[in-house]
């Protein structure tokens, strides 16, 4: 079954989700080593989870960010009513999923960044490092399913 185009404004949400989130949610994380010592690494989760998005004298956290581009995307085929959107929503969904249960962990987190355990910060630096990959694939898989649009006759 052929899947129309996307509607532009699903295919430059994803973007702007990879770019805003994806991008930097791990920034500093994904540098450290396996073994880095609790501090250093509550250091990279405190400007990869508090301080993920900074534009316009404006600061986003990860959750804020979530809620601002990826929730809506998990919502976006009931929410239209467009059957073009709905198809691709379920082509997201799958990604998204997954991104959404690393979200609530980041989440719960956030609020606790300052007392977390070696262990709590460990699984919060793999959530980020998830949810990074997770989006990375995500545009990747649309952008090649975009391409075989284009190129069917």
């Amino acid at each position: 079954m052929s899947i129309p185009m996307p509607p532009k404004g699903l295919l430059d949400q994803v973007r702007r989700l990879k770019h805003d989130l994806g991008k930097y949610i791990s920034l500093n994380t994904r540098w450290l080593p396996a073994d880095a010592r609790p501090q250093a690494l509550r250091e990279a989760l405190r400007c990869d989870l508090l301080e993920t998005r900074k534009a316009d004298h404006r600061l986003e956290n990860a959750w804020q960010i979530w809620e601002r581009l990826g929730l809506p995307l998990l919502e976006a085929g009931t929410i239209a009513g467009d059957e073009s959107v709905a198809r691709w929503q379920s082509l997201l969904e799958p990604e998204l999923a997954r991104v959404a249960t690393h979200m609530e962990s980041i989440r719960q987190l956030i609020p606790l960044l300052d007392m977390a355990s070696p262990g709590q910060l460990r699984r919060g630096a793999q959530a980020a490092i998830a949810v990074s990959r997770l989006l990375a694939r995500l545009q990747k898989r649309i952008h090649l399913q975009v391409i075989q649009q284009e190129d069917s006759p």
